[in-house]
C-alpha cells in the first residue's frame, strides 16, 4: 500500500510508482535513487550535445530521460522529455533548447527532492545476504531479458555476493539491459 512508502515527492505519482514496482516500497526507493544518480548531469549533457550539433546524442539522452521518467511515474518530467525529443527529431534547434529549459525546471527540483528524501537513514538494517550467487544471477538474467526495472535491486543483491557485478551497474542504470546481460556472462564465476 502507498502508505508504506516513507517518501513524499512533488512531481511523482507515488501510488502509480509503487504499483509499477509490484507494491514494493524498497524497490521504488532503489529505482528513485538510481534515477537521481543516473540523470543528475543529463541537462548538462543535453545542452552540450545540442550546442555542438550532436543531435544523435541529444536524442538518445532525451529518449533515456523520457523512459526513466515514465518508469518512476514523473508525468510532467515525462511530458517535457517527450517535447524535447520531438523538437530534436524535428530538427527544431531553438525549440529543442527551449524544451531543455523546461526539462531542467522539472528535473532539477525532482532530483533534489529524491536525494533529500532518501538521505534519511534506512529504518531496516541490511538483510543477511545469501552467499550462493546462482539463484540471484538466475533472477537477474530473467529481469534483464524481460526489461524489468527490478533488475537494479537484484543487481544490488548480487553485488553484495559477487563484487565484480558492480561493472553492470552503469548499464542497468541506463536501462541497457541487453548489454548488461552480455556483460553478465563475462563475470559469472566458472565452476
Amino acid at each position: 500500500a502507498p502508505e508504506q512508502l516513507r517518501l513524499q515527492i512533488d512531481g511523482l505519482d507515488m501510488e502509480a510508482g509503487l504499483r509499477r514496482m509490484a507494491g514494493r516500497p524498497e524497490l521504488y526507493e532503489t529505482i528513485l535513487k538510481s534515477f537521481a544518480d543516473s540523470h543528475a548531469d543529463s541537462i548538462t549533457k543535453l545542452k552540450t550535445a545540442l550546442e555542438s550539433g550532436d543531435d544523435r546524442t541529444a536524442k538518445r539522452l532525451a529518449h533515456s530521460l523520457k523512459g526513466a521518467a515514465a518508469t518512476i511515474e514523473a508525468a510532467a518530467l515525462h511530458q517535457a522529455a517527450v517535447a524535447t525529443e520531438k523538437a530534436i527529431l524535428d530538427n527544431q534547434h531553438e525549440s529543442a533548447l527551449a524544451a531543455v529549459q523546461t526539462l531542467e525546471k522539472r528535473l532539477e527540483p525532482l532530483i533534489r527532492q529524491i536525494r533529500q528524501a532518501l538521505i534519511a537513514p534506512a529504518a531496516n538494517p541490511a538483510r543477511p545476504v545469501d552467499a550462493d550467487p546462482e539463484p540471484v544471477i538466475a533472477r537477474l538474467k530473467t529481469y534483464l531479458e524481460d526489461g524489468n526495472p527490478e533488475a537494479l535491486a537484484c543487481l544490488g543483491e548480487l553485488e553484495a555476493i559477487l563484487p565484480a557485478a558492480a561493472r553492470l551497474r552503469p548499464l542497468v542504470r541506463k536501462y541497457a539491459f541487453e548489454d548488461a546481460l552480455e556483460m553478465l556472462t563475462t563475470i559469472i564465476p566458472k565452476t
